[in-house]
């Protein structure tokens, strides 16, 4: 008995989540576009696992794409670790945390932040705007380049990397939700109704 209740906690935890991932919903977007005319500049907000605990993502990656309300499985990375089931390099990575830590720092620099992030991964998209330098892709662009990260700062930012193709996001570590009350509830609830009908089955 206790064998095969095993298997089944074994399953259901199988069935809750995809190779260690975790269920990101898109749920907002900053009103800013990029000087392309079509792309919303960072940050957006997510939510996770069903969650109503609300977060600020950053978009990393030009070339992909998601929807208003869309959920997706993604790895959830330390930057500190392993970022081999990323899209990119750990140096791009560096460049990337640089300028999502800018955002806070320097407001009204969403356009050109969010645009040298896309250079990073997509070199060339966005050239000299013209403007002076905190709203310029190319100073953010040196900037980054000229920043060395040590071991602290890349842990403390996580990295969802999409395990079905769809957009990348960056987020700073401390602000990922932890499991919501609801969702450790619905959890709990299933490995016990799959423990009674295990104990149901054996005692036919």
């Amino acid at each position: 008995m206790r064998k095969f209740l095993l298997i089944l906690v074994i399953v259901a935890f199988s069935s809750m989540a995809f190779a260690g991932t975790v269920n990101l919903t898109l749920v907002s977007v900053n009103g800013q576009i990029a000087e392309n005319g079509t792309d919303y500049v960072n940050p957006y907000t997510g939510s996770l696992n069903g969650g109503k605990t609300v977060f600020p993502i950053f978009c990393d990656d030009l070339l992909n794409g998601m929807g208003i309300g869309q959920t997706a499985q993604y790895y959830a990375l330390n930057g500190g670790g392993n970022l081999s089931q990323g899209r990119w390099s750990t140096q791009q990575y560096g460049k990337e945390f640089y300028l999502v830590s800018q955002f806070a720092v320097h407001p009204g620099s969403e356009v050109a932040l969010t645009e040298a992030m896309w250079n990073v991964t997509t070199p060339g998209s966005f050239g000299d705007n013209g403007k002076t330098a905190m709203f310029n892709p190319l100073f953010w662009g040196i900037m980054a380049g000229n920043y060395t990260p040590n071991a602290a700062f890349m842990k403390s930012f996580t990295v969802f990397a999409p395990a079905n193709g769809t957009q990348e996001f960056i987020t700073y570590t401390s602000q990922v939700p932890t499991p919501e009350p609801s969702t450790l509830l619905m959890m709990g609830s299933s490995l016990i109704g799959l423990a009674g009908l295990a104990r149901k089955r054996l005692f036919r």
